[in-house]
């Protein structure tokens, strides 16, 4: 063989590896499908119970995150606030009674939103008797009169939201829509960085070294998980497939049940309303 021969050969290797490599890290990077996931041990829950916004005082609204605020011993429930005639986004977290039958307390949170404020999450903060929002680009601690606390940038993770979020002491988890999962110190210093790229990844609550995360998007059928990430094995598992929850964007687990919101209203689902399903896992 001539040595220019050789040396088109030996290009063409190159090209084609060069190929070979970005087909493998695009699809290595490619968001996995959590029905993917679903085993002989995934669980499917059906619903005890469905509470509609209307029963706790409120009009239907764009529903983006639950938490619980083992102080008041109630619930919040973040309102990402574009529901309105004006166009304009007005977010506010709203306070309810354990039983979801009376509104207690509203925040507005207009006064400290900007144009890349972006309310996707929250998580209460027993540390602080405070309440922590993750909102795309930040995540911001404010008490419950709405003063700003803690604000912090996410930084180079900025590109990929802040969405889900809990509060761990001195730890704060968040979920990225997608690729990653960080844990922060109130500092703001990223202490862990996780792989973590499911599709339609969401909200997350954590139970002593199990995170618990909802995926899916599936607003006209039960496509829709609870994963669970063991965060000292880094075992991942489906644990629960949910009927009847189509629009989720929020869980907290108490004593046995969990309580997934869902945003029907703004995503069209089938029941086309906002509602907190509840479901036994005993």
């Amino acid at each position: 063989m001539s040595k220019k021969k050789c040396i088109i050969l030996i290009q063409g290797i190159f090209i084609i590896i060069l190929i070979l490599t970005a087909v493998m890290i695009r699809h290595s990077n490619k968001p996995i499908k959590p029905e993917k996931r679903v085993t002989e041990q995934t669980t499917r829950l059906n619903e005890t119970n469905k509470i509609k916004f209307e029963e706790f005082e409120q009009n239907d609204f764009t529903c983006t995150g639950l938490t619980y605020d083992k102080c008041d011993d109630s619930f919040w429930i973040a309102d990402h606030g574009n529901n309105n005639n004006d166009q304009q986004l007005h977010p506010r977290l709203i306070e309810v009674n354990k039983d979801f039958t009376q509104t207690l307390n509203i925040i507005e949170v207009d006064q400290i939103k900007d144009d890349e404020f972006d309310l996707q999450g929250i998580a209460y903060d027993i540390c602080n008797d405070s309440l922590w929002m993750a909102t795309g680009k930040f995540v911001i601690e404010i008490n419950k009169t709405g003063k700003i606390l803690s604000k912090i940038s996410m930084g180079n993770y900025s590109k990929y939201k802040s969405n889900g979020i809990a509060v761990d002491k001195d730890n704060i988890w968040v979920l990225c829509y997608n690729k990653f999962l960080l844990k922060l110190n109130k500092y703001g210093d990223i202490e862990e960085k996780y792989k973590f790229n499911y599709k339609d990844q969401d909200h997350i609550y954590l139970i002593n070294n199990n995170l618990y995360v909802t995926i899916g998007a599936d607003y006209l059928g039960d496509n829709n998980f609870v994963f669970k990430y063991n965060l000292k094995s880094g075992i991942i598992s489906c644990e629960y497939q949910l009927e009847d929850s189509h629009a989720i964007e929020g869980i907290v687990i108490l004593d046995d049940t969990l309580y997934i919101a869902n945003d029907g209203k703004f995503h069209h689902d089938i029941f086309n309303c906002s509602y907190i399903n509840i479901y036994s896992l005993k």
